[in-house]
């Protein structure tokens, strides 16, 4: 096997990941662990992606850690791709991102005295536990008592959710991701594949529990027992950490049972406050500001130049009435509506085109490639995006019966349901899925 410290990090270790970007990792990786080579990519993201107003890059002079600066008192640190304990490197599938490096941008942020609140911008499938629960147990700490709010665009699963719960707010995209609240753990057996190559592996060790879990055997029942234990305690710790940060009950967060949930589902089930935007949660703060006008230099730098003017007239007059509170109360809430109204149908109306081009990119590779329309509805079902998606049904093979010629109209595709099947013969489209995705872990392993 080479790079063993790659390989340690990622099986017989408990991770708080979502199982199918887990996959993705194996497939990004699997090569290089096994012996080849892969050609490396870049797999950098655009902040156009994300929203229209990008904000000032700011990086802090001792740290050098990197969040950016928006209007209204906000600083966005974007917390992106696979979290890992001290480290940051980049696998062919993902980004993997340092909890420490997070940590120092959430405290670099909270030292801007220009900064109010600060939002998590969330994409991430989660990734190890050594860190995971201390920086969510330090975030408010971090903060500096400034406001934190959890912007989830697209992905918030396991550690990644873990630390959006210790926000004041979760606020979750149209099309985005929350939940898997769970713990998941990969052993890997390599001794058949060393018996075809005469390779024999021999442990010299001291300790009976010395080289539990090694890859060079099956994995022994007592073995596999004191792993499952590890995993329960580890969940018992999650849990608990749900319950402190959103205020829920123990039974309710066992009982999502890892599931993901999408957006209003997401609110629905307690996990997050609301749908929105990056764009609208940054007119919201905007207009915040701009309508709760404090005494002093902050008021003077929300009102134009004309209303100063009016203001020192008025004070010239011996004019001492105080603004009404109730009134400015009403505005408001009356600007957090309108512009909630706003953001929410841009964030639907880009949700939905966002969700038809990925399940037409699916399709359309499925048909280009020849490969397993099955996978492909498998892929669309589980929320898989467009990159994670190809890679799974390129690991997968192609029946010698299936027919790519004949696929679901796109006009009956809405992500959960595409449709009925158009494959001929006894062909089980959903049965040969599940056993593709098998074959495709097993290879990765």
């Amino acid at each position: 096997m080479k790079y063993p410290h790659l390989a340690s990090r990622i099986f017989n270790t408990p991770l708080l990941m979502h199982p199918e970007k887990l996959d993705a990792i194996i497939a990004g990786l699997g090569g290089r662990l096994l012996g080849a080579e892969p050609e490396l990519n870049d797999h950098g993201r655009d902040d156009s992606l994300f929203t229209t107003q990008p904000g000032v890059r700011r990086a802090d002079d001792r740290t050098g850690q990197v969040y950016y600066a928006h209007g209204a008192g906000l600083a966005r640190i974007d917390v992106f791709g696979g979290l890992a304990h001290r480290t940051r490197m980049t696998a062919d599938s993902m980004l993997i991102r340092g909890y420490q490096e997070v940590a120092r941008a959430i405290e670099a942020a909270a030292d801007d005295p220009q900064v109010e609140t600060i939002a998590l911008n969330l994409d991430t499938p989660g990734g190890e536990v050594s860190g995971a629960f201390e920086l969510a147990a330090s975030l408010r700490d971090l903060a500096g008592g400034k406001r934190v709010i959890a912007m989830v665009d697209t992905l918030a699963l396991s550690a990644g959710y873990l630390i959006a719960s210790q926000a004041d707010e979760i606020v979750v995209t149209p099309t985005g991701l929350v939940g898997s609240i769970g713990v998941v753990m990969r052993h890997v057996d390599f001794s058949r594949a060393l018996d075809s190559d005469g390779i024999e592996v021999t442990q010299i060790f001291a300790g009976d529990h010395k080289v539990d879990g090694n890859p060079y055997e099956p994995l022994p029942a007592a073995v596999r027992a004191d792993f499952q234990a590890e995993i329960d305690s580890l969940y018992g710790d999650f849990v608990q950490a749900v319950v402190d940060g959103r205020g829920l009950t123990a039974e309710h967060v066992r009982g999502t049972q890892a599931r993901t949930y999408r957006a209003p589902a997401a609110v629905e089930a307690g996990l997050a406050d609301r749908v929105a935007t990056f764009d609208q949660l940054l007119s919201e703060l905007q207009a915040t500001r701009s309508v709760a006008l404090p005494a002093g230099q902050a008021a003077r730098a929300n009102v134009s130049a004309e209303d100063m003017t009016m203001t020192d007239k008025t004070k010239a007059a011996g004019d001492t009435q105080q603004p009404d509170a109730a009134n400015s109360n009403e505005a408001l809430e009356a600007a957090r509506a309108e512009a909630h109204a706003e953001g929410l149908a841009a964030g639907l109306e880009q949700g939905r085109e966002e969700e038809k081009a990925r399940v037409a990119g699916i399709l359309a590779h499925a048909q280009d490639e020849g490969r397993d329309i099955g996978m492909a509805k498998t892929c669309i079902e589980q929320g898989l995006s467009l990159d994670v998606a190809k890679s799974v049904m390129d690991a997968a093979p192609v029946p010698a019966t299936l027919e790519t010629s004949r696929l679901p109209s796109l006009a009956h595709t809405n992500g959960h349901d595409i449709g009925a099947d158009t494959e001929s013969g006894d062909w089980d489209e959903r049965a040969a899925a599940k056993a593709a995705v098998a074959r495709f872990q097993g290879s990765a392993h």
